[in-house]
């Protein structure tokens, strides 16, 4: 705390703003990459209706022809099982696969927001000591 005591009232407020922001980076990446890959209800269910089978057998990225309809309880697992690659065949292997994407989501958008947080936090800093050099420009030599 001493080294903090010893700063100036600029240096100070640039150090809350950047703790601050850190924070928030954080915090942001966290929410903005939870929205992702969230595990849905009706996948789920379907996993449970026989009429699905045909989907839970057919390969992860395939095709079916003649593909379920858009109101059949099947079509939200087909469009899982047809668009990722390893799409699970299994209630717990889906949530497992869900919550794996939505983690590696989580830490992408962490990662961007802490790097948009360094440059923010340099440019900040950088524009400070441009101010402070102007402003040293004008005062009187005593």
């Amino acid at each position: 705390m001493g080294r903090l005591s010893q700063l100036n009232g600029w240096r100070r407020l640039w150090v809350v703003i950047t703790v601050v922001g850190f924070f928030y980076a954080i915090g942001w990446g966290f929410v903005e990459g939870a929205k992702q890959y969230r595990v849905e209800y009706e996948v789920l269910s379907a996993f449970g209706n026989p009429r699905c089978n045909a989907v839970i057998q057919m390969p992860a990225r395939a095709k079916l022809n003649p593909e379920p309809r858009y109101e059949d309880p099947c079509w939200n697992l087909y469009l899982y099982r047809s668009i990722y690659d390893g799409a699970a065949q299994t209630k717990d292997g889906y949530i497992e696969h869900m919550n794996s994407n939505q983690n590696r989501v989580i830490l992408q958008t962490v990662g961007v927001g802490l790097v948009l947080w360094l440059l923010a936090v340099g440019i900040l800093y950088g524009a400070g000591k441009i101010v402070a050099w102007v402003m040293q420009g004008f005062r009187v030599n005593q």
